[in-house]
């Protein structure tokens, strides 16, 4: 399915790492939200097998994933450098802080 060229609706849900490969996964809302994604950060892919889950290259610094206080996910890099990197990666798809400069928050409420 081609990615449409205007923002459709939805959003990214959650973000998880995969393990097999080592890769941060951005789980969209939908599948044509997905396959926006897909295509507007920069190297996404998809996969037949989950349509809903775009892949992104692990980024180099990133210290952990875990569950922020507003149902989002937080990724905390190790320097804000490298936060910032993979925010501009997933196209600003995301939150950065002055008061948090090494995590990216990924959620509804951020895209």
């Amino acid at each position: 399915m081609p990615a449409p060229k205007a923002r459709p609706a939805g959003n990214i849900d959650c973000a998880f790492i995969s393990l097999h490969p080592l890769e941060v996964v951005l789980v969209a809302s939908n599948a044509i939200y997905a396959a926006w994604l897909e295509k507007r950060t920069t190297h996404g892919r998809r996969s037949p097998s989950h349509p809903l889950w775009v892949y992104m290259p692990l980024p180099r610094d990133l210290t952990l994933v875990r569950p922020g206080s507003k149902g989002d996910s937080v990724l905390e890099f190790s320097d804000a450098q490298s936060a910032k990197y993979f925010y501009e990666m997933i196209a600003g798809l995301g939150l950065r802080t002055a008061d948090r400069p090494t995590d990216v928050r990924i959620g509804r409420q951020y895209t």
